[in-house]
């Protein structure tokens, strides 16, 4: 199993029609995440489809190590030439979700 790659920080954003979010993670509400809660779930899905999963400590440690890719992720946009309000508007969102990233403990 793999979690998708991180493909559209910015342009739903930019999309006149503002397009919404409408899929969620499972235990997810609107502007908020409780990752631990979200893990706990997953594990549920598995065990429920009696899929024994061993890698929590390896997905908890690639979530952190992502984690740190987003905290660089405003640099990195700047010098791919995204433009500076869009970097600013974005910005709170993405160290927010890092640090979510980051804080994610025991499952």
């Amino acid at each position: 199993m793999r979690l998708a790659p991180l493909y559209d920080f910015g342009p739903s954003y930019l999309d006149a029609r503002a397009i919404a979010r409408v899929i969620r993670w499972d235990g997810e509400e609107p502007g908020a995440r409780d990752w631990k809660h979200i893990f706990h779930n997953l594990a549920t899905r598995f065990e429920e489809a009696n899929v024994p999963f061993q890698g929590w400590e390896a997905l908890k440690l690639s979530v952190r190590e992502f984690a740190n890719q987003l905290h660089a992720l405003p640099r990195l946009m700047a010098e791919c030439g995204v433009r500076p309000h869009v970097i600013e508007q974005r910005g709170m969102d993405i160290e927010r979700l890092a640090d979510e990233l980051a804080a994610i403990e025991d499952v």
